[in-house]
């Protein structure tokens, strides 16, 4: 029984259910690949290293107390639409939580990132199609001033102030127009350059530190 569930959901996406036979309790789960979650469900010693109910209920009543059902394949984009469907229709005592892909802080696995992250894409996201306004761009601007600043109460090395100092030099037009160079239109397009030249010059994990020192020059 257990060999033809692995078998019949394999690379198949959806949601599955866990019953307890003895007191009537369930849970209720999703998955990308229903065969890849079951196989972690049937192994023991992976249970033991999680204390969520339904691991220890497994462990405490054992497998053949257990009832096992898929309830529904269906599209990995809607599988957290689908898990909350199912989880108001049967309250699953063993759910930790109420809200699907929710886990209490606990860490999600790869699969589960990857539902989340699948989830908010497009026009799932509840950002999209919109561009912030300039309050809220003032309030990012905000957010990040002072103690709030990563970079708050440091001090840059000689080295980096030079490379800051470079990557704001004659920031212009590489096209010049009656033998002058000339300045950029915008300060969009001098951030953007500004930013080019930083990339070349900053190792990958310095970007992030450079962008913001950017950031907050051109505002």
């Amino acid at each position: 029984m257990r060999l033809q569930i692995l078998i019949d959901n394999k690379s198949k996406s959806g949601i599955y259910r866990w019953v307890n036979k003895v007191n009537g309790k369930s849970n209720v789960g999703s998955a990308v690949d229903i065969t890849n979650r079951l196989h972690y469900y049937y192994n023991t010693k992976r249970l033991m290293k999680e204390k969520i109910p339904v691991y220890t209920g497994i462990l405490k009543y054992g497998y053949s107390n257990f009832s096992t059902r898929v309830l529904e394949f269906c599209d990995r984009s809607i599988l957290i639409e689908r898990e909350q469907y199912y989880m108001d229709l049967f309250s699953p005592e063993y759910n930790i939580n109420p809200t699907a892909g929710s886990r209490l802080g606990a860490k999600h696995t790869e699969e589960s990132r990857e539902k989340l992250s699948i989830a908010k894409k497009g026009e799932n996201h509840p950002n999209f199609g919109k561009s912030q306004s300039d309050h809220s761009q003032t309030k990012l601007s905000e957010a990040k001033m002072g103690e709030k600043n990563n970079f708050f109460g440091k001090t840059h090395t000689e080295e980096s102030r030079k490379k800051i100092s470079e990557a704001k030099k004659n920031i212009y037009d590489s096209t010049p127009k009656g033998g002058r160079s000339q300045p950029l239109a915008s300060n969009v397009e001098r951030k953007n350059e500004c930013r080019a030249r930083v990339r070349g010059i900053t190792r990958p994990h310095n970007y992030v530190i450079w962008s913001i020192i950017i950031y907050f020059y051109f505002i």
